[in-house]
């Protein structure tokens, strides 16, 4: 019984190690300028999540840009999430992370944004799921839950989301820093 376990514990290391290397692949090939092109000229920018696994993405989202200097407006809660609903509009953009994207107070959120032609970018698991349909953008990460002996529900992976959210951020730095340089190279050109 202990050989089988210890085999188990190596396919379950197997598994998540590949869900990282899918992430990093997805996320490094994904052209993110339209995402970023609505950042850049955003009045506000939401992030939008319900959970405890979602308050520590939605964190460190935040962490991350605040070095840009993007203020990341972080939402919890549905109370939250409806007062806003009053002063957004197309000139806002949201991020919405759901593990599942089957929430059923996400979606409705979701669709009350859509009707206010808010843009949205989801931030779920790679597979079909209603939020992705929904939102204008999709960031994906690897579905990364493996049994465990501590707990009959699994474990779940939060690692692959941390990934995304890095690469992204440095795609997003990268952009500013060839936009940068174009403009850069413009003044160059007309001063010559």
């Amino acid at each position: 019984m202990d050989n089988q376990r210890a085999k188990e514990n190596l396919d379950d290391v197997d598994a998540i190690s590949q869900s990282y290397q899918m992430v990093v692949d997805n996320i490094k090939n994904l052209d993110c300028t339209e995402i970023f092109r609505k950042m850049d000229s955003a009045r506000n920018i939401y992030i939008y999540g319900i959970g405890m696994i979602q308050s520590s993405i939605k964190r460190e989202f935040k962490r991350l840009f605040m070095t840009a200097g993007i203020i990341v407006y972080n939402l919890s809660g549905y109370a939250e999430a409806e007062s806003v609903l009053d002063t957004v509009n197309d000139e806002d953009l949201f991020f919405m992370i759901s593990v599942r994207g089957e929430n059923q107070f996400v979606l409705d959120f979701a669709k009350k944004l859509k009707v206010r032609n808010v843009p949205i970018v989801s931030i779920t698991c790679l597979r079909d799921n209603r939020l992705s349909h929904l939102c204008d953008y999709n960031l994906y990460t690897a579905d990364t839950n493996v049994q465990c002996i501590f707990t009959d529900e699994g474990y779940v992976s939060l690692t692959t989301y941390f990934i995304l959210m890095e690469i992204f951020f440095l795609k997003y730095e990268q952009y500013k820093h060839e936009k940068k340089g174009k403009v850069e190279d413009h003044a160059i050109r007309r001063n010559d």
